[in-house]
């Protein structure tokens, strides 16, 4: 299966939701949201994405299995695309498929993702002031997504928009050491 087919099923799906945003504002956004909740249920719920993926489930049940979890408040072009994708054999690559769209969305809205790992975890104020630097820095809104590994020590790594900020203790350790090697210094 070709790797592009994800972000084919992707841009239709944003197409269609451009349309709806021209229409009502803040359509785009909704569906965006929605297209998060319904991954982060597959990410996490094992074996619905077992049920999803299974070989001998139809796809008529696998639609009605979805309809079931998310009910009839969920996106009708959501669905759509979940049955579309059953009928075509191509439930493994859902997941890329909102991951895609919801790049797109979040480029359309002129959003970026920050991944911040801490080695410990941060308030909700050193989050918010990080993202409003970034966003400062970016010229863009920041949608921050931490998590903590305590092997770093101290302080923060930020990756964002292909860029590593790392002011991390571990890393200037590293540094240091890197610094007396060269100087010749034994570690």
């Amino acid at each position: 299966m070709s790797d592009l087919a994800p972000g084919r099923y992707a841009a239709a799906l944003f197409s269609i939701a451009l349309e709806e945003e021209a229409a009502q504002e803040g359509a785009l956004n909704k569906l965006a949201q929605e297209a998060a909740a319904v991954l982060a249920v597959i990410d996490d719920n094992k074996e619905f994405n077992e049920l999803l993926l299974h070989p001998r489930v139809s796809a008529a049940q696998k639609s009605a299995a979805v309809r079931g979890v998310f009910g009839p408040e969920l996106n009708r072009n959501l669905y759509g695309l979940f049955d579309l994708v059953f009928i075509k054999g191509r439930q493994k690559i859902i997941a890329a498929i909102l991951e895609a769209f919801l790049e797109r969305a979040r480029e359309y809205e002129n959003i970026a993702v920050a991944y911040i790992e801490s080695a410990a975890p941060l308030t909700d104020g050193q989050i918010a002031d990080m993202s409003a630097a970034l966003s400062k820095k970016l010229n863009k809104r920041i949608e921050a997504r931490t998590s903590v590994d305590p092997r770093l020590i101290g302080g923060a790594r930020v990756r964002v928009d292909g860029f590593i900020l790392d002011g991390t203790l571990k890393k200037r350790i590293s540094d240091m050491k890197l610094t007396l090697l060269n100087k010749g210094v034994s570690c």
